[in-house]
């Protein structure tokens, strides 16, 4: 059974173009963190198609940048979806915190219990709700566990 699965690479983690272009000419996509990471993703031929974007406290210019270049973002609650809500973006992902969470030291550990990133199940539900009544056609959900995960019994 084929998967349609696509690696996106976390530019912030190192945003050297000669290392981007490497994973471009390997086919992976970027994930960018904000516009700025967007806007060098595009310039280094990276298609639109091929960025995705999970911003963290962004507002509505950066927002409507990646909005008005066509890349999907990953929203991280529904108060940033509203931010945009009036330019109808069809596509909208939502970073949903699955409860459980992992990383090398408690600060970098992306999810489960007191962490700021990511919506519960029940959240999400009403998020997508909401954006699906305001136009949204598509759909797609972000989940991130943690960083520098060492332990493969973990996932």
């Amino acid at each position: 059974m084929p998967y349609n699965i696509s690696i996106h690479f976390a530019m912030k983690a190192n945003y050297n173009p000669y290392i981007l272009n490497l994973l471009k000419s390997l086919g992976c996509g970027i994930d960018a963190a904000n516009q700025n990471e967007a806007m060098l993703a595009l310039k280094l031929g990276f298609n639109n198609n091929d960025v995705v974007s999970t911003p963290n406290n962004l507002d509505r210019e950066g927002l409507a940048f990646l909005i008005n270049n066509g890349i999907k973002i990953n929203y991280d609650h529904l108060g940033q979806y509203k931010l945009v809500q009036d330019l109808n973006p069809e596509f909208v992902s939502f970073r949903i915190n699955p409860g459980i969470g992992m990383g090398e030291f408690k600060e970098i550990t992306t999810a489960g219990e007191n962490v700021k990133f990511g919506i519960s199940y029940d959240e999400a539900l009403k998020s997508y709700k909401y954006a699906r009544d305001h136009g949204a056609k598509r759909f797609g959900i972000h989940m991130m566990t943690g960083s520098n995960v060492l332990s493969a019994k973990f996932f």
